[in-house]
C-alpha cells in the first residue's frame, strides 16, 4: 500500500510502544492525544472509534483498521477511494432472534443515522459493513457529531455496553448520504476457531487483505499465532523475491523509508478539549519523527462485495 503516507497507531500508554514503531512512517498516538480527558481511561474500542477524527495530523481521507487485519497483496488507492469517495459495500441483513450486543449496537446505530435522513428502519434489520479496513472521511465524523453529538456523548462508556455506538455509524452516514462508491476491498476472514490448515490456506489465498480474528483465547492459541505468522512471512518473502529478485537484502517493508508522502498539516477544528501537549504531537507528525522516549475463530468467510468501477481520477491520501 505505497499510497499510505502515515500509519497512526493508537495506544493507551507508553508501555505498549514497541521499538519497531519508530520506523515505517509510523506516528504513535496515545488516547490522551485525541480522546477528551473526561472519557479516560477507556478500555472500550467503541469509545475510541467515536473520536478518530481528532487524531492530530489525520487526513480528510483515511482508512481505519483493527490490529488483526493484514494486507498480503499489492493494493491500489482505488481499492479504498474513487473520485474522492470511500469505497464500501454494505448489506442489509435480518437480525437473528438471539442477536448479540454487537448486533444491537449495529442496529441502533443504523436507526440513529437513518432517522437523521427521515428514514424509519425496522428493529429486526441491520446493515453489515463487513469486518475489514474501512475507508472514511474526517468530514463525515464532523457532520455526524454535529447532528448527533449529544446522543453520542451519552453513549460513551469506559467498557463495552449495550448503549454504545461503533464505527459503523460513520459508514452508515456515508451510505445514506450517497457519499460512497459501491465496491468492496477483498477482505478475507478467518479466526482461531478454524482448523489450522484452513487458517493457513486463508492467509495464503487472500487476494488483498486477510482478517485473522482472535475470537477467544483457548488451548492451541500459540500454534494458531505461529501458523498465521509463518503464512504472512511467506507471503511477504515471495512478494519481495518476485518484485526485487533473489538475494535482495534489507527490509521489504521499507523500514524508515524517506520517500513517504508528506502528512497533511490539518489542525483540530472541532473546538474540543485539547491536551496540553497537542502542539508537540502536531510537530511530531509534521516532522515525521517518533515521539520522544521520555514522554514516555469459523472457517474462512466470503470476500467483501464488489461493485462497478466508475471512477477514473487518481489522487493521494495520507493516512
Amino acid at each position: 500500500m505505497p499510497f499510505i503516507g502515515t500509519i497512526h497507531i493508537l495506544l493507551a500508554r507508553e508501555s505498549q510502544r514497541q521499538p519497531w514503531m519508530d520506523g515505517y512512517g509510523i506516528h504513535v498516538v496515545y488516547h490522551r492525544d485525541f480522546i477528551p480527558p473526561v472519557y479516560l481511561p477507556t478500555f472500550n474500542s467503541r469509545t475510541i472509534e467515536m473520536f478518530l477524527h481528532r487524531i492530530p495530523g489525520l487526513s480528510e481521507r483515511f482508512i481505519y483498521s483493527n490490529d488483526d487485519m493484514f494486507p498480503v497483496s499489492p493494493m491500489k488507492e482505488t481499492d479504498f477511494f474513487m473520485d474522492g469517495k470511500p469505497c464500501q459495500h454494505i448489506e442489509r441483513r435480518e437480525l437473528p432472534e438471539d442477536y448479540s450486543q454487537f448486533g444491537w449496537v449495529c442496529k441502533e446505530g443504523m436507526k440513529l443515522i437513518a432517522k437523521g435522513f427521515g428514514i424509519d428502519e425496522p428493529d429486526n434489520m441491520w446493515l453489515s459493513n463487513g469486518h475489514g479496513p474501512t475507508p472514511l472521511l474526517k468530514s463525515t465524523f464532523t457532520e455526524v457529531w454535529l447532528r448527533h453529538g449529544d446522543v453520542i456523548r451519552s453513549s460513551v462508556t469506559q467498557e463495552r455496553d449495550w448503549k454504545n455506538y461503533n464505527q459503523y455509524i460513520f459508514a452508515y452516514f456515508q451510505h445514506y448520504a450517497g457519499m460512497y462508491v459501491e465496491k468492496g476491498n477483498d477482505t478475507v476472514y478467518t479466526d482461531n476457531l478454524a482448523p489450522l490448515d484452513d487458517v493457513r490456506k486463508a492467509v495464503e489465498g487472500a487476494k488483498g487483505i486477510i482478517c485473522v480474528n482472535d475470537v477467544i483465547i483457548r488451548d492451541g492459541f500459540d500454534a494458531f499465532a505461529a501458523t498465521v505468522s509463518a503464512a504472512i512471512e511467506r507471503r511477504l518473502y515471495n512478494y519481495k523475491e518476485k518484485t526485487y529478485g533473489k538475494g535482495t537484502k534489507g527490509d521489504s517493508a521499507g523500514h524508515g523509508r524517506a520517500d513517504a508522502a508528506p502528512v497533511a498539516g490539518e489542525q483540530r477544528r472541532d473546538g474540543g478539549d485539547d491536551t496540553p501537549h497537542e502542539k508537540e504531537v502536531q510537530d511530531q507528525v509534521a516532522e515525521k519523527r517518533p515521539a520522544d522516549e521520555a514522554d514516555k475463530t469459523p472457517a474462512p468467510q466470503e470476500k467483501g462485495g464488489k461493485g462497478k468501477n466508475n471512477g477514473k481520477r487518481r489522487f493521494r491520501f495520507d493516512s
